[in-house]
C-alpha cells in the first residue's frame, strides 16, 4: 500500500513540473491591427480632392447695351452667375419681398457708389479709395421700377463679348484723395475737391447703365 501512496506522489511531482515548464506558454491578448497612417492619410487626401473636384459654374447670358459715365456705347453678350435677384419694397404700407429674374429687367441704372479707403499714405498724404455701386434702379420691361440698396458683387467686374472680341467693364472704380490741409483736398482722377463728389459721379469709362434687349 505504501508503495502505491509513493508512486502515486512522485507521478503528481513529475505532473507539476512540466505544467511549469518553460515549452507551455500561456495565450497571448489580442491586439488591434496595426495601421499604416501614411497610407491611411494619402487615401483620405485623395478623397478629399475628389470631393472638392471644380464643378462647371451655369452662367446666363443676355444681350445687351452698355453705357458708361462720357456716354459711351457698347454693346454685346455678358453673364451672370445668377438668373435673379431678391428685392425688399414697400406697397400700400406693407414691405414685399420679391425675386426679379433678370431677363424680364429692362434695364440696371446704378445712381450711387459708396467710397471705401483702402490705403492711407501719411507722407505723401494721399488716401486710396475704391468706390462701389450701392444704389440700383431696376426698371422692369412691364414698367414697374424697383430701387436695391447695396452692391451687387457680380456686376463690379463684367465681361462683355462682341464681334470685336472680349473686353472687361467695371462699375466701380478707384481715385485718390490728395490732402491739402486738414479738412481740404482734391481729387486726383474726378478732379473735384468736394469729397464726395464721386458718389455720383464716377470716373468716364466706369458701367452707369445696363440695358437689356
Amino acid at each position: 500500500m505504501n508503495i502505491i501512496i509513493f508512486f502515486l506522489l512522485i507521478c503528481f511531482n513529475c505532473y507539476a513540473g512540466n505544467s511549469n515548464s518553460s515549452n507551455i506558454k500561456e495565450p497571448e491578448e489580442p491586439s488591434e491591427p496595426a495601421i499604416n497612417w501614411n497610407t491611411t492619410n494619402t487615401q483620405k487626401k485623395k478623397y478629399d480632392y475628389n470631393q472638392k473636384e471644380e464643378k462647371k459654374l451655369d452662367l446666363f447670358v443676355y444681350d445687351v447695351g452698355t453705357v458708361f459715365q462720357d456716354n459711351t456705347i457698347l454693346k454685346g453678350i455678358i453673364s451672370f452667375p445668377e438668373n435673379s435677384i431678391k428685392i425688399k419694397h414697400k406697397k400700400k404700407g406693407f414691405l414685399f419681398e420679391k425675386s426679379i429674374i433678370w431677363k424680364e429687367v429692362k434695364s440696371i441704372t446704378i445712381l450711387e457708389w459708396k467710397p471705401k479707403q483702402v490705403h492711407k499714405n501719411k507722407e505723401t498724404k494721399t488716401q486710396i479709395y475704391n468706390f462701389y455701386p450701392e444704389k440700383y434702379k431696376i426698371t422692369m420691361k412691364k414698367g414697374e421700377i424697383y430701387h436695391y440698396n447695396k452692391n451687387i458683387p457680380y456686376l463690379n467686374k463684367l465681361v462683355l463679348t462682341n464681334d470685336d472680341g472680349s473686353t472687361h467693364i467695371f462699375s466701380f472704380f478707384i481715385d485718390y484723395w490728395k490732402e491739402t490741409g486738414e479738412k481740404t483736398g482734391y481729387w486726383q482722377n474726378t478732379r473735384s475737391t468736394y469729397f464726395y463728389a464721386p458718389v455720383k459721379s464716377p470716373l468716364k469709362k466706369t458701367l452707369k447703365i445696363i440695358n437689356f434687349k
